[in-house]
């Protein structure tokens, strides 16, 4: 689900219940260590989306656990589409 999203990069395949990706955006120039950090404050700050963070192969990673059985694919397809829309907001504001 992760990769067919155009501004989206899968950083580890999924294992049990731990998802690890990062937004990419769709300009390449970007900083995207930085915005991904900027992306995981501003959605738990402003209350929009709670994720994890962490590195992966020295790229700094969103993470999702998905423990909660009452969640739905529905669910993830928001919280991916907010994460799309605060990464956007992001790179409009600043020079990442």
């Amino acid at each position: 689900m992760v990769n067919q999203r155009p501004h989206f990069e899968l950083l580890a395949v999924p294992c049990l219940s731990t998802v690890l990706f990062r937004y990419t955006g769709s300009d390449r120039g970007l900083d995207l260590d930085a915005l991904n950090k900027q992306i995981r404050l501003d959605g738990l700050v402003q209350g929009r989306a709670v994720v994890g963070e962490t590195v992966v192969d020295g790229h700094v990673a969103l993470k999702f656990t998905l423990l909660n059985p009452c969640l739905s694919l529905t669910d993830f397809e928001q919280l991916l589409t907010e994460i799309d829309t605060l990464g956007s907001e992001i790179v409009k504001q600043t020079s990442l």
